[in-house]
């Protein structure tokens, strides 16, 4: 099998992985899928006797930020917490190097995988749909326990219990309780990561094939991502198409230009109509009297006010849950809700610093390439993420941080120059 069908076949059957259960660690196959790849990028280039190191601002970015959370192992009061967290980051980081090794010297390749990630996108949103109405066949109580046991296959026995006894999955809209779009995720929030990220490029597949598969597919991803009733994804999108707006307006004929603001605030308009249960999860979102609101920026105050009693280094990584409550347990779900608060206070100013390097530096190449649709794509994708990362963490998921990564990968193909293979 060669490198490119293996690495597409990664992203493709991502939303589907599952994990091995070894004691009271979860090691799902995407890990070790990733490690090999690497260790097959190691023994390829020994092979050829070529050693690829991409250059330019995202490695550089990407060095000073792993380089960084290094130094929590001399912080942290919880040494082995932070050693999993790293841990989760190292073998995922040949993901990078494989990938763009490949597109460097075959730039063909880049669509090819993205292409893979956006059919497996499809296939998890219909799962997602089809999850959603079952609750209207089987009942709702039913389809939580059969989707509690598909959890402890897919997410492990130890995470899929946490899963289940934290669960999210729920939401009162409507007067009614819904089940969300969770298909085989952890959480609804998870999946509108997921989504939101591979929105832009499934819309952008089908603008450029104009295939009604294709656009099926983008439909039933967005569909999914909007039956999650995350408000942090709905904001996600809503910037995101605001982006696409202002980055797609100079190509709009100025004699369109007022049709296409109204249609705009049409379908605004359409979004806030009452009694639309999408409408309503995401005013909630502004009501005083909503826990989940009041209770997240609590969350926030506390995470901001320990950053300020520990900027340097903080916490250290994975440590924080310690600190609030000593008693917890690794899989207890006490973090801030907020990316950048998250890396802010288990690694210090300076470790979000180097993130948001990253991120800005991924930003800036796409935007230099923006007439490219796959870097016009991503920059839609960043928007979304950025946005959506103000409200939820979705660093340490197995299926959101490889996309990540793709993204990174993506971006330095486009600082380093193609050489053929």
């Amino acid at each position: 099998m060669t490198r490119h069908t293996t690495i597409s076949l990664f992203f493709a059957l991502l939303p589907f992985q599952f994990a091995l259960s070894v004691g009271s660690i979860d090691l799902s196959l995407a890990r070790l899928a990733a490690l090999m790849l690497g260790l097959w990028l190691c023994i390829h280039n020994l092979v050829v006797r070529r050693f690829f190191i991409p250059r330019g601002t995202v490695v550089v970015s990407m060095a000073l930020f792993f380089m960084w959370i290094g130094t929590s192992f001399f912080v942290s009061d919880v040494p082995l917490w932070t050693m999993r967290k790293f841990l989760f980051f190292t073998l995922f980081a040949p993901l990078f190097f494989f990938i763009t090794d490949l597109i460097v010297h075959t730039p063909s390749h880049r669509a090819t995988i993205v292409t893979a990630w956006i059919y497996g996108t499809g296939c998890a949103a219909f799962v997602a749909l089809v999850q959603f109405l079952l609750q209207f066949i089987i009942s709702l109580p039913t389809t939580i326990t059969l989707w509690g046991t598909l959890a402890h296959f897919f997410l492990g026995t130890n995470f899929g219990e946490a899963v289940v006894t934290y669960n999210s999955w729920l939401v009162h809209v409507a007067s009614m309780d819904l089940m969300r779009t969770v298909a085989f995720f952890p959480d609804p929030h998870i999946l509108a990561f997921y989504t939101g990220i591979t929105l832009p490029f499934s819309w952008m597949l089908f603008v450029q094939s104009r295939r009604p598969l294709h656009l099926t597919i983008a439909l039933m991803i967005t569909l999914a991502n909007l039956l999650t009733f995350s408000r942090g994804g709905y904001m996600g999108l809503c910037i995101g198409g605001i982006v696409a707006l202002v980055l797609l307006w100079h190509t709009v004929p100025s004699h369109l230009r007022a049709l296409t603001a109204c249609a705009a605030i049409t379908i605004i308009g359409i979004f806030l109509l009452p009694q639309n249960i999408v409408t309503e999860r995401f005013l909630s979102s502004f009501h005083a009297g909503d826990f989940s609101s009041t209770h997240r920026i609590e969350l926030w105050r506390d995470a901001w006010n320990f950053t300020l009693q520990k900027p340097l280094f903080g916490s250290g990584l994975g440590a924080y849950a310690h600190h609030v409550d000593p008693t917890a347990d690794y899989r207890t779900p006490i973090y801030a809700h907020n990316t950048y608060l998250d890396i802010a206070v288990e690694t210090g100013f300076v470790g979000l610093c180097f993130f948001c390097a990253i991120i800005f530096s991924v930003c800036i190449i796409f935007v230099r390439h923006r007439k490219d649709p796959l870097a016009f794509s991503g920059i839609i994708a960043l928007s979304i993420f950025c946005t959506h990362a103000l409200f939820d963490t979705p660093l340490f998921s197995v299926h959101v941080f490889p996309l990540l990564l793709l993204l990174c990968a993506l971006a330095s193909s486009y600082e380093n120059p193609s050489v053929a293979q």
